[in-house]
């Protein structure tokens, strides 16, 4: 069964207009830390907190691997990209790396 997402009704919404996620950066941007904080949230309702610390741990590890993985300006990780870390972690709740 899947959980329903009050904020996620723009997929069955007739009402939606416009371009594609793909050309809505912003939304998609949104969506993705929504999805993100869902999941932190739904392991720690099932799982251990270990589990939990664990989770968070791995997504922001591999945020910040996908963010060094190409140097911006002499920089291994740009402003934005620090910024797209911070907002990742912040969607994971406390403890998050």
């Amino acid at each position: 069964m899947r959980a329903s997402c009050s904020t996620c009704s723009w997929r069955r919404s007739p009402t939606t207009t416009g371009p594609p996620l793909a050309r809505r950066p912003k939304l998609l941007r949104e969506l993705g830390l929504h999805r993100i904080g869902e999941a932190a949230t739904l392991l720690g309702a099932k799982a251990t907190p270990g589990e939990l610390d664990a989770y968070r741990a791995f997504v922001v590890s591999l945020a910040e691997r996908v963010a060094a993985a190409h140097r911006e300006d002499g920089q291994d990780v740009s402003p934005a990209e620090q910024a797209a870390i911070d907002a990742i972690r912040a969607s994971l709740g406390a403890a998050a790396g």
